[in-house]
C-alpha cells in the first residue's frame, strides 16, 4: 500500500472515536490485464490509474465505531471504495430507462458527460454502495476527468485526474456521502456531525472554496502509487457489523484487520465548539 493510504489508515486507527479499520488484501494487475480491458472498451487507461492497478487491483476499507452498550457489533461508518479493473465497466443503460436517458441528455450542459453516446465513455469507478456512482469519463477528445453522478442521475466534475481525485478520496477518509461536498445540494446534515468529529478542517470556509492548499495528509502526486515496502498484514478478525443504517450485515471477510485499540487511542480531549453556521465548501473550480 502506498504511502499516503497509510498514512489516512494510520489516522483513523489514532482517532479516539473510531472502533477499528478494516483493509481487505488485494491482488495486482498485470500489463496484460491493462491490454484486454483497452481492448474490450476500446479506451486507453490514463498512466496514473494503471499505476494504481499495479498496485492494488482496487480499494476497499471500512472503519466502524461502537454504539450505546452493545461493544460485540460495531456499526460501519467509513468505506473508502475503488472498483477492480474487472469491475471497472461502461455504464449503459436499455429498455425502459432509455426514455428517462435520453431527456437527461437533452438538459445536459454541454460539458457533462452523456449515457449512450459514442463520443462519451462512461465507467464506474465506485458504486457507492448502488446509491451514486463515481465514474471515468473520457471525452469527446478522449480527455479523461472524474465526475459523481448523483442519485437523479446528474453529473458533477470532482477532479481532473485521477491521482487529484485519489487525492480527494483519501482526505474524506471514506465518509458518507463526500461527494456531495462539490454538488450544489452539500453533505446531508444530519451526517455532518462526523464530519467536525474526523476532518473539521475540511468544514472551514476556504477562499474559492479551493482546499487544496490544505496539508492534513502528505501527498506527493509522484510517490502516491508506490508501493509501502514497510506494511505488516494481520489475520483477519470475523466479526458481525452494522452498516451506517443500522441493519446488521454478514461479517466482512478482511485480508488483513488493523485494530485501533486503546492502548493506540489517545484520550479524547474537550473540543473546543464549533460555529455550525460556518460555510462549507460545495463546489469545485472546474477547469
Amino acid at each position: 500500500m502506498d504511502p499516503a493510504t497509510t498514512a489516512v489508515i494510520n489516522y483513523l486507527e489514532q482517532r479516539a472515536e473510531i472502533d477499528r479499520v478494516y483493509v481487505k488484501d488485494k491482488g495486482t494487475c498485470s500489463s496484460d490485464a491493462f491490454l484486454r480491458w483497452e481492448e474490450k472498451n476500446e479506451c486507453e487507461l490514463p498512466d496514473d490509474l494503471k499505476k494504481f492497478y499495479t498496485m492494488s487491483d482496487g480499494l476497499e476499507i471500512r472503519w466502524s465505531i461502537k454504539t450505546g452498550n452493545n461493544t460485540l457489533i460495531p456499526t460501519v461508518i467509513g468505506k473508502m471504495h475503488i472498483n477492480s479493473l474487472n469491475d471497472l465497466t461502461r455504464i449503459t443503460s436499455s429498455g425502459s430507462k432509455q426514455t428517462a436517458v435520453d431527456e437527461l441528455n437533452d438538459f445536459a450542459e454541454n460539458d457533462s458527460p452523456r449515457f449512450n453516446s459514442r463520443s462519451w465513455h462512461i465507467f464506474e469507478l465506485d458504486s457507492c454502495d448502488e446509491q451514486e456512482r463515481v465514474c471515468l469519463v473520457y471525452g469527446p477528445n478522449r480527455d479523461i476527468s472524474i465526475w459523481f453522478m448523483d442519485r437523479s442521475l446528474q453529473f458533477h466534475r470532482l477532479a481532473s485526474t485521477f491521482t487529484d481525485y485519489y487525492r480527494l478520496f483519501l482526505l474524506h477518509c471514506g465518509l458518507p456521502y463526500w461527494q456531495y461536498n462539490y454538488t450544489d445540494f452539500g453533505i446531508p446534515p444530519y451526517i455532518l456531525h462526523w464530519y467536525y468529529a474526523i476532518i473539521p478542517a475540511l468544514l472551514i470556509s476556504h477562499s474559492n472554496d479551493d482546499i487544496s492548499s490544505l496539508n492534513l495528509i502528505q501527498f506527493n502526486a509522484e510517490k502516491v502509487f508506490q508501493r509501502n515496502t514497510n506494511n505488516s498484514s494481520k489475520n483477519p478478525k470475523p466479526l458481525n457489523q452494522q452498516n451506517s443504517t443500522g441493519q446488521t450485515q454478514q461479517a466482512y471477510s478482511m485480508g488483513s484487520i488493523r485494530s485501533a485499540t486503546q492502548n493506540q487511542k489517545r484520550s479524547i480531549q474537550q473540543t473546543k465548539s464549533i460555529n455550525r453556521s460556518s460555510s462549507v465548501p460545495r463546489s469545485m473550480n472546474n477547469q
